[in-house]
């Protein structure tokens, strides 16, 4: 008789956290950098993820949730970046979008805002969780 691997669980936001946890944990432990600079020890965010861990969270997503962890266009001008996104039942998540967005235009990555932007949201945040 074969054994069948047991089901995925229904993907939630509660979920997503946990996969973010796992990330920030592996970034925390390894070092991380932020806008390639200094390295870091701290605890990360998830706009931390987001620039330069998101094809980890994709992948842990996609072991604990199904779906795919896909690379997604950039719309940039000043450089070729790349973002990894889970893809789901006809949404898209990263560390910022635990709900999910079945509009890849509600991406800050991909919503053609320029690096400095960027840099200013993802600061931003880290002043406001710290």
């Amino acid at each position: 008789m074969e054994m069948q691997a047991a089901p995925k669980p229904k993907i939630s936001k509660k979920g997503l956290e946990e996969v973010s946890e796992v990330i920030f944990d592996q970034m925390q432990k390894s070092g991380w950098w932020r806008y390639s600079d200094v390295r870091r020890f701290d605890r990360p965010i998830a706009g931390d993820i987001n620039n330069g861990n998101c094809e980890d969270w994709a992948d842990e997503a996609q072991k604990r949730f199904g779906g795919d962890a896909i690379w997604i266009e950039q719309y940039k001008t000043c450089e070729d970046w790349a973002h990894c996104v889970l893809k789901l039942n006809g949404k898209y998540y990263d560390s910022f979008h635990l709900e999910g967005s079945s509009n890849l235009k509600d991406f800050i990555k991909v919503s053609k805002i320029e690096f400095a932007k960027y840099k200013e949201i993802i600061d931003k945040e880290d002043e406001i969780l710290r």
